[in-house]
């Protein structure tokens, strides 16, 4: 896959939301977006999807080496796990109960990850789809610890209401090419055992 793929799967995941948020957001494209928390600057934001982390995995690491011809394979991918943080945000004040508003919106985008949890084919953006891509998006749950931390970079903010997902994985195709002479003749020696003695 491209070098852009961290950028093709976030694509992916903020136009998931945008296209299967229904009426509970006025303007999705505006609306919800893809910024960190310090980011907002006073914008009209209901839904957010922060890339705070990413890690390689290691289980993917020992795959088998993609052939390019019978004489060269390519290195295995680099394969990453994804660490998104979605929040939602209290809308206008002028809503009735718009702390009820912000949950119902969080709550239809768990829902919308929950039922693509395996995304492949026309739903991906950028190269993900002639790459043949599949992605698992997968709940993953954060400490308070580790959401105090996270949050504590941004102190002029207030908490919201978050939660964390794991996307794996993207892969990031190697241009590192291993050759090697093709076998072309094989020799192979056999003893036979002679019956001796009428055995």
């Amino acid at each position: 896959m491209s070098t852009k793929v961290i950028a093709d799967v976030s694509e992916t995941l903020i136009t998931l939301l945008r296209n299967n948020m229904g009426g509970l957001v006025q303007d999705p494209q505006k609306e919800i977006v893809l910024l960190s928390p310090g980011e907002l600057q006073e914008k009209k934001v209901r839904l957010t999807l922060f890339l705070y982390s990413i890690v390689e995995n290691s289980f993917l690491k020992n795959d088998r080496r993609p052939i390019e011809d019978p004489g060269k394979t390519r290195f295995v991918p680099l394969s990453l796990d994804l660490h998104y943080i979605l929040s939602t945000y209290t809308p206008n004040v002028n809503i009735p109960d718009p702390a009820l508003e912000a949950m119902k919106v969080l709550g239809k985008a768990m829902q919308i990850f929950y039922d693509n949890g395996i995304i492949s084919g026309s739903v991906l953006q950028g190269d993900l789809p002639k790459n043949n891509a599949k992605l698992r998006i997968t709940l993953h749950p954060i400490s308070i610890e580790d959401l105090t931390r996270i949050w504590s970079v941004f102190p002029n903010i207030a908490y919201c209401s978050s939660v964390g997902y794991l996307v794996t994985p993207a892969r990031i195709e190697s241009e590192r090419i291993f050759k090697a002479k093709r076998v072309t003749s094989k020799q192979t020696d056999s003893d036979h055992l002679v019956p001796q003695n009428g055995e």
